[in-house]
């Protein structure tokens, strides 16, 4: 029975790590100016005086020096980041990263290059904060459930601590 099981563990690793070598694959690109957009946005997040007026109401525990603690990582992400294109038919989203790879972003090569500048960015700025904040996807800006986040679910949301960089820029390269 020990064997069984055994047999089985290793199938589901040969399984899961087929399905990570197709999304895992692509040429390695160079996204200058989406890069260098999120840096300077992360950048003016960190250094404007009045940042406790940007902290959403929903993350009340959140403080100033915790966001720009955060952010200066994302900045390091920003900085030393691989970015590959990915072309893989059956991956849908515009970018990710999968957390085992720390300085590795993938993005879809059917959406990336019809985005624009700041959509590129944005995508940049979430999969570094997932990489550099330990951040979760509990809920996207898009769906209802976003407004519906709270304290540490907010805090940890890739998405709310994208916003929070783009709202202070004006959503403006």
């Amino acid at each position: 029975m020990k064997y069984v099981f055994e047999l089985f563990l290793l199938t589901i690793i040969v399984l899961l790590s087929l399905h990570h070598v197709s999304i895992m694959s692509g040429v390695r690109v160079e996204p200058h100016m989406a890069r260098e957009c999120a840096y300077d946005m992360v950048s003016k997040a960190i250094h404007i005086p009045n940042l406790i007026y940007f902290i959403p109401s929903t993350m009340p525990t959140t403080s100033p020096t915790t966001l720009r603690n955060g952010w200066l990582e994302i900045l390091k992400c920003l900085n030393t980041s691989i970015v590959y294109e990915n072309n893989n038919s059956n991956v849908l989203i515009t970018a990710y990263v999968i957390k085992l790879f720390r300085n590795t972003i993938w993005v879809n090569k059917k959406t990336w290059n019809h985005l624009q500048i700041e959509e590129q960015t944005r995508a940049l700025i979430h999969e570094c904060s997932h990489l550099a904040m330990n951040t979760n996807d509990y809920s996207y800006i898009h769906e209802d459930s976003f407004e519906k986040l709270r304290g540490i679910r907010a805090e940890k949301n890739a998405d709310t601590q994208t916003i929070i960089i783009m709202n202070i820029s004006q959503f403006k390269c």
